[in-house]
């Protein structure tokens, strides 16, 4: 993943988040790099045309990363405290604080990913608890759009999806049924399938994954 510096802001055709270029560009910027990270730049260049003028590119960029992994620790410490109680929270909280203190401070594409993963992995905690079991709707809204999203924010991360596809099909073969698991399987073979015809659409000349 790469730190976004003050050189490369001012080089915006490399990165294609200056505040006064349109989306169009910072589409194109993502395309000439294979089309990685799309969400997280389509994000960083509106937010920068609402932010940028008034605090300047870098530091609305570190901001934006800044939130994205305050959020991060929001979710995790009411995970955790549901879960563990106050000292379980406080310690996976220091933890979690220890180990992405870069996100905190530089502008990485990695503080939306750990987001997403975090939410994901939350929720698919919680919703195996439950033994799949429906839940309510806004948290299944939730849970889609976040797989769906996730390889989109960095190729990397589809990774997680087929984790997570690998993870439901096991559940389902040791005794889950198929009215339990197919509500959570759906978001994971959607999300692939999009992200197959995206990235070979993104990278039709045999480019790699960036």
């Amino acid at each position: 993943d790469r730190y976004i510096t003050a050189s490369d802001c001012i080089q915006t055709d490399t990165v294609g988040l200056s505040a006064h270029r349109t989306w169009s560009d910072t589409y194109s910027a993502a395309v000439k790099d294979g089309g990685n990270a799309i969400i997280y730049y389509s994000m960083a260049h509106y937010w920068t045309k609402w932010t940028g003028s008034r605090m300047g590119l870098v530091n609305s960029l570190r901001l934006l990363s800044f939130l994205f992994s305050f959020l991060t620790l929001i979710v995790l410490s009411l995970f955790l405290y549901d879960r563990f109680g106050s000292k379980g929270e406080l310690i996976g909280s220091l933890f979690y604080i220890s180990v992405s203190a870069p996100n905190l401070v530089f502008i990485r594409t990695y503080s939306l990913v750990v987001l997403f993963v975090t939410i994901l992995i939350v929720v698919m905690i919680k919703w195996t608890d439950n033994k799949f079991r429906w839940v309510s709707n806004s948290t299944y809204l939730l849970f889609f759009l976040v797989v769906i999203s996730l390889p989109f924010i960095h190729f990397f991360t589809i990774h997680f999806i087929l984790f997570g596809l690998v993870f439901l099909l096991f559940n389902w073969y040791n005794g889950f049924s198929s009215k339990q698991v197919i509500p959570a399987l759906m978001p994971f073979m959607l999300s692939i399938g999009i992200f197959c015809i995206y990235y070979l659409n993104m990278n039709s000349e045999g480019r790699l994954f960036q």
